[in-house]
């Protein structure tokens, strides 16, 4: 957990899976559109580690407020569901 992906969105449900995560999260610049700006990206976050340090915290602190990975909120939100389906 922590390590930041970089990836450029495609045209298919599996190429946009890491784009949808991401601005889930709130980290739209992990996004490139093409394969130059990939590549700058990548080069700055190999050759700047305190702006790949500062990414890092950032999405550290994303993931622990995002409802994406809350399991017990899903979980309860799926109880429900189940509840209301049998009720």
């Amino acid at each position: 957990m922590g390590l930041p992906i970089l990836t450029m969105a495609g045209e298919s449900f599996a190429s946009r899976v890491a784009a949808s995560i991401l601005t889930t999260v709130g980290m739209m610049e992990l996004i490139t559109n093409n394969i130059n700006d990939y590549k700058k990206i990548a080069i700055e976050l190999a050759t700047q580690p305190n702006k790949l340090n500062e990414i890092k915290t950032r999405l550290k602190f994303s993931v622990e407020k995002s409802s994406l990975f809350d399991s017990k909120k899903f979980t309860k939100d799926l109880e429900n569901i189940y509840y209301n389906l049998f009720k």
